[in-house]
C-alpha cells in the first residue's frame, strides 16, 4: 500500500514539473536577431570622445513566443508600466481573474439549480448549500488574493 502511494505521489511531482517546464518553453521569448539592448551613441564632448561610454536605450517592445492578447508578439517595455515581464504578467492575471469570476458565477448557477430541483431532498439540498458557500469562500479568497497582487505589482493589476 504505501509502496503505491508514493509512486502516486512522485507521478504527480513528474507531471507538476512537466506541466510548469512546458509553461516555461511557451512563455520564453522567441527567437530573435538582434539583443534585447539596443545600443545608442554618446554625444561626444569637445575632443570627440564619450565621457561616461555609450548611451544604453532599452527596446520599447519586447518579442514574445505565446501571445496572450490579441495576435501581437510584442509586449510594451515601458520602464514607467514595470517593463515587459510586468505588462505580461498583468494580462495574464486579468485573463485569470476573468476565469475565476466565470468559474463562481457557474458554481453558483450549479448550486441554484440543485437547490431547485431537489424537491425537498435533504442531502440535495445540503450538497447546494455547501456549493454556495464553497463558491462565496472562492470569491472571497480571489477578492483579497487581488487586493493584495493591487499592492504588490507596479502600477497595480489595472
Amino acid at each position: 500500500m504505501d509502496g503505491t502511494i508514493s509512486t502516486m505521489r512522485s507521478m504527480k511531482r513528474a507531471i507538476l514539473l512537466a506541466v510548469v517546464l512546458v509553461l516555461l518553453a511557451l512563455l520564453a521569448p522567441g527567437p530573435t536577431s538582434h539583443s534585447g539592448v539596443a545600443q545608442a551613441t554618446c554625444a561626444p564632448n569637445n575632443e570627440g570622445k564619450c565621457e561616461d561610454g555609450p548611451v544604453v536605450s532599452v527596446k520599447p517592445c519586447v518579442s514574445i513566443a505565446l501571445p496572450i492578447s490579441g495576435t501581437s508578439k510584442c509586449v510594451n517595455n515601458s520602464s514607467a508600466n514595470g517593463g515587459a515581464i510586468v505588462n505580461y504578467l498583468k494580462t495574464i492575471l486579468k485573463l485569470l481573474g476573468g476565469a475565476i469570476g466565470l468559474f463562481i458565477i457557474l458554481m453558483l448557477i450549479i448550486a441554484g439549480i440543485g437547490y431547485i430541483t431537489s424537491f425537498g431532498d435533504p442531502t440535495q439540498i445540503k450538497n447546494s448549500k455547501g456549493r454556495v458557500v464553497n463558491a462565496l469562500t472562492a470569491l472571497l479568497l480571489y477578492l483579497m488574493m487581488f487586493a493584495l497582487l493591487q499592492f504588490l505589482v507596479p502600477g497595480g493589476i489595472l
